[in-house]
């Protein structure tokens, strides 16, 4: 059984130090690298969302001040996350994943993208333009 740390720091505005803003305590379902692969940040008004390695999505609706794990319906690693409102929102990751919002990260489900090929990045600007 594994367990990890994970820590997420933070610069404040006229601040020339970092501080530890929130940390993740147990993971036992997940491997050694989880801890070191956070490949995509997005920040939306106050909420952010950190993505990565085996399916990881971080939430924060205090720009960052807290966190919580959300469920994201897949174990591939995800690299960035768009967002076009609070609500509704794209990540993009390995062997074509791509997951899909309607409701800020409370669910996500796999959309079909016909390819097996990496999608290290992905860009909406409106609901059918992407």
């Amino acid at each position: 059984m594994w367990g990890f740390l994970i820590v997420v720091l933070g610069l404040s505005l006229g601040s020339a130090s970092w501080s530890i803003l929130a940390s993740a305590t147990q993971y036992s379902y997940r491997e050694p690298a989880f801890q070191d692969n956070f490949y995509g940040i997005k920040i939306h008004g106050n909420r952010c969302w950190i993505v990565g390695y085996y399916g990881t999505v971080l939430y924060s609706r205090d720009r960052g001040s807290t966190w919580e794990i959300q469920q994201s319906a897949t174990k591939e690693a995800l690299f960035q996350a768009t967002f076009i409102s609070d609500q509704k929102g794209w990540i993009s990751g390995s062997y074509g994943t791509i997951l899909h919002t309607q409701n800020g990260g409370r669910n996500w489900s796999v959309q079909g993208s016909s390819t097996q090929e990496h999608l290290f990045g992905i860009d909406f600007i409106s609901e059918r333009e992407g």
